[in-house]
């Protein structure tokens, strides 16, 4: 489970990345996982600090989706989500805004869910 908490006060949406060909010092600090505090706070304000945690722990962030979208992907409730043609439980997905669209591996069978 990811704490939050050490997120809150990060700048709010939207994120603006500008590409001049490189990266700053004070950005690579962020992108190697390491924050020094003191020199982010007087170089960013007081948004920096949970801004390079955010940073820091994206890849985290972006397994953790990965692994939430896969349980709903599988699971309705308590119960295993199943092809309705064969009843496999193994399938691929794509979410959408939609929903998901799902392929089962057994039968090729394409059918869509809804998530709400």
């Amino acid at each position: 489970m990811i704490d939050t908490k050490k997120y809150e006060g990060h700048t709010p949406s939207p994120w603006l990345w500008y590409d001049d060909g490189g990266i700053s010092s004070n950005i690579r600090l962020y992108f190697n996982s390491h924050i020094d505090e003191d020199l982010a706070e007087i170089h960013y304000g007081e948004n920096c600090i949970a801004d390079a945690r955010l940073m820091a722990d994206a890849p985290s962030l972006l397994a953790e989706v990965i692994r939430l979208r896969s349980h709903i992907a599988h699971h309705v409730g308590d119960e295993y989500r199943q092809c309705p043609e064969c009843g496999s439980l193994d399938f691929t997905y794509k979410f959408d805004d939609e929903g998901m669209e799902c392929k089962c591996d057994k039968c090729d069978n394409i059918w869509r869910v809804k998530i709400e």
